[in-house]
């Protein structure tokens, strides 16, 4: 069986791309309900401690990167993970060796963004992590999954950027649509590279609890049976019993499987490298920009001050602030 979790960073924010993520392992039976366990010592499923890791702290991005700290801790999990799905156990040395690893959907029309384009790809890694600790615990890592029998069947990243981050949300009227489908993309992209069964816990969309009409809309030739319906945990089997998808949307997905935490990361981290990309690109026509992290009262913020500053023509300004 396949067991794999979803996840999303970007969901709220006024700037930046909404970034999906799935990671996916194959492993046995023993070790698919606690990842964590099955990669000891290599894997921890709490934050660093003060003054040293442990372990790769594979949590919820959350309590890696709050402020615009813990940037290394996050890179140094996404490219320890990322070395370990790689043919040569290496992990990638630029932003495009990045996203030709992990990107699911097609290229991205980063080209046609002043803020990303030739440059972000070619942006070097990591942009904090120490490499040495990164090929330490990518090493230790690697040791741990040949121990355990875990393979990473798929790490996947979907980038949506902000102009068909617009156009989806007019399409549909809410971003939890929009965020459903990408996540039925990367549930496909998922399909498309390993056989089933498998096992995917999601994050829940916001307060939402019944997703039997959105699943029949997605998978409509293949049937969809609920397993359960309850305040914190959403069960789905999409196809037959004995070789189908099973979905769970749950509360709180970081906290209950190491692969919805890493999903999280890997969100996280992308989206991070396109924001980064954003803020460099505009601080260099304005000097003394306050960088910002895209959220809403900041982004606004950010925005009036390259209004004042008269440095964002009205095309610009299309492709960098959503509708929604």
């Amino acid at each position: 069986m396949i067991v794999a979790g979803i996840d999303e960073a970007g969901y709220g924010p006024l700037l930046g791309p909404l970034v999906t993520a799935l990671a996916a392992f194959s492993a046995p039976a023993e070790a698919r309900d606690d990842l964590w366990r099955a990669l000891r010592p290599a894997v921890r499923r709490r934050p660093p401690e003060r003054g040293g890791w442990r372990a790769l702290p594979v949590v919820d991005s959350k309590e890696l990167h709050r402020g615009g700290k813990g940037f290394g801790d996050l890179e140094t999990v996404a490219l320890a993970f990322s070395a370990l799905a790689a043919d040569d156990g290496r992990p990638p040395e630029t932003v495009g060796a990045f996203l030709g690893r992990h990107l699911a959907g097609g290229a991205l029309p980063t080209a046609r963004y002043p803020w990303y384009g030739r440059a972000l790809l070619e942006r070097p890694l990591p942009r904090k992590a120490d490499p040495a600790r990164i090929a330490r615990e990518a090493g230790r890592l690697r040791r741990a999954a040949g121990r355990a029998a875990v393979g990473v069947v798929r790490i996947a990243v979907l980038p949506l950027l902000v102009e068909e981050f617009n156009l989806r949300a007019e399409r549909w009227g809410t971003k939890a649509r929009v965020l459903f489908d990408l996540n039925v993309a990367l549930l496909e992209d998922l399909r498309g590279r390993a056989a089933a069964p498998w096992r995917v816990r999601c994050d829940r969309h916001g307060g939402r609890r019944r997703y039997v009409e959105l699943l029949d809309g997605a998978f409509p030739m293949e049937g969809v049976t609920v397993l359960g319906e309850a305040r914190e945990r959403s069960r789905y089997r999409v196809g037959p019993e004995a070789a189908g998808l099973e979905l769970d949307y749950v509360v709180g997905g970081e906290r209950q499987g190491m692969e919805v935490a890493l999903a999280s990361i890997f969100a996280k981290y992308v989206r991070e490298l396109f924001v980064g990309a954003l803020n460099d690109h505009f601080r260099g026509r304005l000097a003394d920009l306050r960088p910002t992290a895209g959220y809403w009262s900041d982004g606004l913020r950010f925005l009036d001050d390259l209004d004042r500053a008269r440095v964002l023509t009205e095309d610009e300004r299309r492709l960098l602030v959503r509708s929604r």
